[in-house]
């Protein structure tokens, strides 16, 4: 993307990061209010958009319209799904990486008894 894409607004720039137990994307949304923006999973890819019309700016009025879509790695748990906005217009998009349980870290397991085989083995 150019500077003058960039200064119009135009594609929202993307960052993309991926660690060890963490896919992360964040996208500039600044010019679109949160209820104008979608955000939709489907198999292996991971769409974001965004639109709004005729909006007032210094030069009359504009409208603005994005989709961003991006292939999600295998291993992406898309269950573990979150999203939020900061206050500088960034909307960011995280999810943890399936098999990523992080080394050292203790979990308890319970274990389930289903009483009707107990009784049967007395």
């Amino acid at each position: 993307m150019n500077h003058f894409e960039r200064a119009m607004g135009l594609g929202g720039e993307v960052h993309v990061k991926c660690t060890k137990t963490e896919y992360e994307v964040m996208v500039d949304v600044r010019h679109y209010d949160p209820e104008h923006i979608k955000i939709n999973v489907t198999n292996d890819k991971l769409v974001i958009s965004g639109r709004h019309e005729h909006k007032a700016d210094n030069h009359g009025h504009v409208s603005r319209e994005f989709t961003r879509q991006l292939t999600l790695p295998e291993n992406v748990d898309t269950e573990s799904m979150t999203s939020g906005l900061t206050n500088e217009g960034i909307l960011y998009v995280r999810a943890k990486l399936k098999g990523s349980a992080e080394e050292g870290k203790e979990r308890e397991i319970k274990i389930n008894i289903d009483r009707d085989e107990s009784a049967k083995k007395e």
